[in-house]
Order: structure tokens, then C-alpha cells, then sequence
């Protein structure tokens, strides 16, 4: 349900779909808790696509006859290729897994499109800046260009259109706004594994997490290890605000997890997607411990495909906050070569905080599961440490670039961190 929010300023970082209530919501960031809240819709909207008439009249027939399909509309359409007005038909549904049906079926227009990106497309809701909410209505707060700004600017476009001269004061209103510091933990997790199974699987989760890391934008830092028998304590050469907690059994170790990942806002991983918080969720399954009880949300994981197109992609979510899989956002090419001058070939944490911060991954002899436990802590919580600094060096440059570019494609900051150009433009 939508929180109690007060009309102070707060960012849009994000939005999700709940499949329970049927509804898109907003994540808004409030800076001065260092929380997420949650803004449910009201407006009634729903999933949809467009279809050009003129499709088989059986097909249509069947499609209508659908139990989740709440109506078929008619709609005019400007098609900006052809620059003319076309008529189509608006198919809409009950959720958004019957749009991808109905995509499955026919040609779709808007249906590729997460349906809660959709809703804020149509809501004019831009990601990355602030609204305030009045009367349970959202609300863009104004901010001013600074006065120098505003004086180069203007004396640059004097000769410009007046529609020219709208843009670009609009864009240089939305740039200009202030960017948030947000409240940010990276985590990193170790798992124990034969020596014939050196990359543990995360879909299978075979093997038990024996450490997981944590280092914050706070100043927390943590290290939760698994007791073994048969590993040796070791020497702590652990810096001293390092805390390491040790637990007897892995369903407290995934429980002490998430209650660090519900203090954050944002939750930063490298190949956490793939790895991390889809390895957790599934060892968290197999301790017994309830879904409503993770705060991991991972959508489609076990689902059936229906078609080509069906979830191309495994994204690990965040039921209250944000995750940013560093990985996908180091893979891009327009990161790798603009923002970073193309200083990585390679894509591996080690390779990029070498190239970008000059710090390394720690390395050790034999396997990981055979360290002390105090070398496993220090190789752990190292892993998270540079993790965390590759969005925080140079001011927090790379926060700060994604909240830019989440403005500039009206995308919400986790979905662009994680795909190309050519999907900020479409």
C-alpha cells in the first residue's frame, strides 16, 4: 500500500508492478531518512499494447474473448516515420504477463516495453528528479537554472525558434536540478564448492554461502561468516572498523543478510544479477524461509518461456529498494568508452577497479572454502569494498552519471545501468 508521505521534496529513482494488487507503484527516495517509499497508483491504468486494424477478424474475436482482456479500443496514432495519423487498436489487460500473450500472437506495438516504464511514460514522470506529493497527487518541485547558467545560456539561443528556445530552457531546468547523495551497501558473497565446481551454479544453489560482505556508504562495514568444522580461525588482519560476526548456521547467515539489505535504499552488487542475490534467494528458498519473508524479488525465475521474446533477461530486484549490478552497467560500450576513456578491456571486478580505482581483488591458495576464516573475511569484505568505490571515487561520479542519464531517457536509474544505448533511445 502507498506510505504516508509529506510534501517534501523527494527523487524518483524507480518503479515496480504488484502482481497481488495489480498495480504499478513508484519508489521515491527520501533524502532526509535515507529511505524508499512506496507510491501505489490511483488512477486505475493498466497494461496495454496497440495493434493496426485490420487484423484476421478470428484472431481479434479470440484476443476480445480472453478472461484477463478488459477492453479492445479504438485509437489514433501518430506514426513519426511516415509522419501521419493512424488508426489502431488499444488491447487492454488485466496484468502484464496477458500483453506478453498477446505479443506472442499478432505484431504489438508498446508491448516490449516494461509495463511500469509505460506507466510513467504516460503519468510524464521522469526518473532522477524531484516531485513532492500534495493531495495524493505527484507534483514536480521547480527548480531554478543558476543565474550564470541561465545568462550563457540565454545569450547562446537569443536567435533560436521559440519552440527551440522551450527545449532547451526545459532541459537545462532538468539537468540543473540537484543530485542526490543516495545511501548505498555493496555486498558480496562467498560459496562453498567442490574442487571439480569451481563456479557454483546460482539456479541450482547446490552449495551453502559460507561468508557474505558488506561495506556502506555510512561507514558500515561487515563480514558474516559461516562456522565450519575444520577451518582454522586465522590471524585478523582486518582493519578495525571491519566487524565479523560469525553465525552456526546459513538460515541465520541469509537472515542477518537481509536485514542489512532492508536498511538500505540501494543495494550494489557486480554480477549480482546472475550471481549473488539470485544464489541467496535460492538458498534462502531451500532454508525455508517464506517468500514473503525476502526481500529479493527475482521475476520469472522457474517461469515457463512463451515465445521468443519472453524474459530475455534475469533481473534481480529489490522489493523496497533499488540493485545496481555494476556488471551490466561496466559492460556497456557508451560507459566503457565515454565516461571511462575505454581504461578496461576486460569486465571482470578485478579488471575494472584496477584500471579505474587501482585496487585488486586479494588472492589466495587453494580453495575458497578452505581459507580461515579471518583470510576469507578479508578476501570477502574486499570484494565489497571496491565494489562500493566504484561508485563512490571522484565525488561519486559514477551515482551521479547514472541519475544524469536516468533523467535524460526517462528510464529509472536500475533498468538503465543494465542495458545499451540503443534500449535508452528506444
Amino acid at each position: 500500500m502507498t506510505e504516508q508521505i509529506d510534501k517534501d521534496s523527494m527523487v524518483l529513482l524507480s518503479a515496480s508492478y504488484d502482481g497481488i494488487q495489480k498495480k504499478a507503484f513508484l519508489k521515491f527516495y527520501d533524502e532526509r531518512t535515507d529511505t524508499i517509499k512506496l507510491w501505489y497508483d490511483n488512477t486505475e491504468h493498466k497494461p496495454y499494447c496497440l495493434i493496426k486494424k485490420g487484423i484476421d477478424e478470428k484472431l481479434l474475436e479470440s484476443i476480445k474473448n480472453q478472461d484477463k482482456i478488459l477492453a479492445v479500443e479504438e485509437t489514433a496514432k501518430i506514426d513519426l516515420l511516415n509522419d501521419k495519423e493512424e488508426n489502431m487498436l488499444k488491447i487492454i489487460a488485466d496484468n502484464p504477463l496477458e500483453i506478453i500473450s498477446i505479443r506472442d500472437r499478432v505484431p504489438a506495438w508498446e508491448a516490449d516495453i516494461k509495463y511500469y516504464e509505460t506507466y510513467m511514460y504516460d503519468k510524464s514522470l521522469i526518473p532522477g528528479i524531484y516531485y513532492k506529493i500534495i493531495n495524493n497527487q505527484i507534483i514536480p518541485t521547480r527548480f531554478t537554472t543558476p543565474k550564470e547558467t541561465n545568462e550563457m545560456l540565454q545569450k547562446g539561443i537569443e536567435n533560436a525558434d521559440i519552440d527551440i528556445k522551450n527545449k532547451i530552457n526545459e532541459w537545462a531546468e532538468l539537468l540543473s536540478q540537484p543530485l542526490p547523495k543516495i545511501k548505498r551497501v555493496a555486498l558480496d558473497i562467498e560459496v562453498h564448492s567442490d574442487k571439480a565446481d569451481r563456479f557454483p551454479d546460482a539456479d541450482e544453489a547446490r552449495y551453502p554461502i559460507i561468508s557474505v560482505g558488506f561495506a556502506a556508504s555510512d561507514g558500515f562495514n561487515q563480514v558474516c561468516i559461516l562456522r565450519r568444522e575444520g577451518i582454522e580461525t586465522g590471524i585478523n588482519e582486518l582493519e578495525k572498523n571491519i566487524e565479523v560476526v560469525f553465525v552456526d548456521d546459513e538460515k541465520s547467515l541469509i537472515e542477518s543478510v537481509f536485514r542489512v539489505i532492508e536498511r538500505y535504499p540501494c543495494i550494489i552488487t557486480y554480477n549480482g544479477d546472475d550471481f549473488d542475490l539470485k544464489y541467496i534467494y535460492n538458498r534462502a528458498i531451500k532454508s525455508g524461509i517464506k517468500k514473503d519473508n525476502i526481500p529479493i524479488q527475482i521475476p520469472g525465475l522457474g517461469r515457463v518461456s512463451r515465445g521468443k521474446n519472453f524474459n530475455r533477461t534475469i533481473e534481480a530486484n529489490l522489493k523496497q529498494g533499488i540493485h545496481l549490478d555494476l556488471y551490466r552497467t561496466f559492460l556497456n560500450r557508451s560507459i566503457q568508452i565515454y565516461a571511462f576513456g575505454n581504461k578496461y578491456s576486460e569486465h571482470s571486478l578485478n579488471a575494472v577497479s584496477s584500471a579505474i580505482i587501482g585496487k585488486t581483488k586479494i588472492e589466495y591458495e587453494g580453495e575458497i572454502g578452505e581459507q580461515t576464516y579471518y583470510h576469507l573475511a578479508k578476501y570477502n569484505h574486499n570484494d565489497a569494498a571496491i565494489t562500493l568505490e566504484l561508485t563512490s571515487f571522484d565525488g561519486d561520479l559514477l551515482m551521479k552519471l547514472l541519475l544524469v542519464i536516468s533523467r535524460i531517457t526517462k528510464m529509472p536509474i536500475n533498468d538503465l545501468s543494465r542495458i545499451g544505448v540503443s534500449n535508452w533511445i528506444r
